[in-house]
């Protein structure tokens, strides 16, 4: 409740309840908000153990930025 990043989304059409079949619409600026949230909780947990961030995401485990596919 507390992290609104992890809420769901809301998508409004204009047809009606199970007339018809209708996809969810992808926002790609979401996946680059979602990696730069990976960022920060690594972050912060590497500042915990650490006392010092990093300079380098391989130190905190994160996949390459290839794989946000944007």
């Amino acid at each position: 409740m507390h992290y609104p990043e992890m809420w769901g989304y809301v998508q409004f059409t204009n047809e009606i309840v199970g007339k018809k079949n209708i996809s969810f619409v992808e926002n790609n600026e979401e996946k680059a908000k979602w990696f730069l949230r990976q960022i920060y909780y690594k972050e912060r947990a590497y500042f915990e153990k650490n006392k010092t961030f990093t300079n380098d995401l391989k130190n905190l485990g994160l996949r390459k930025l290839q794989s946000l596919d944007i």
